[in-house]
């Protein structure tokens, strides 16, 4: 913000407005994995396709933290991408230096009506299921999978949001 703040051809445009989606992306980088940390270390619960628990897994509870990130990215990307454009064009057009009241409400309303599309679509991107082969799980859970009949090549795990 401060490097932004310091250029003048940055800070007179609209770079200035995405300053906001650079900081949550990387708040969203440090707080998921800090947040899940438990779940690195103890592992979390990886099924079979007819939900037979196997046990846990710290190898999937890492895969699930690398698949969440870009997907909170992208639920927060739409609204911190558009509301700034949108407000930016308003502003160009002259419609808020005449009605500055407007300039709140009118960012809550465009805020909010991106919200209602942009989360749906973006939670729907990455399914809450996701799948990790045998090969890549430790080998004790590795061991367990053999004993099983059928032998699947593959177990499941929710990722979580």
């Amino acid at each position: 913000n401060q490097m932004i703040a310091a250029s003048p051809s940055l800070s007179k445009g609209t770079m200035r407005r995405f300053v906001p989606l650079v900081a949550c992306s990387a708040a969203n980088a440090v707080n998921i994995p800090v947040m899940r940390r438990s779940e690195m270390t103890t592992g979390i619960t990886v099924c079979t396709k007819d939900g037979v628990e196997v046990g846990k897994s710290p190898k999937a509870a890492v895969a699930a933290v690398s698949q969440v990130l870009p997907s909170r990215i992208l639920m927060a990307a739409p609204y911190l991408v558009l509301t700034p454009v949108l407000m930016s064009s308003l502003e160009s057009r002259g419609v808020l230096a005449r009605f500055p009241f407007l300039y709140t409400p009118a960012t809550v309303l465009v805020t909010g009506i991106i919200l209602v599309f942009s989360t749906p679509l973006a939670c729907a991107v990455f399914p809450q299921e996701a799948s990790i082969s045998i090969e890549k799980l430790e080998p004790s859970l590795q061991a367990k999978v053999r004993n099983l009949t059928p032998l699947p090549s593959e177990l499941y795990y929710q990722k979580g949001l």
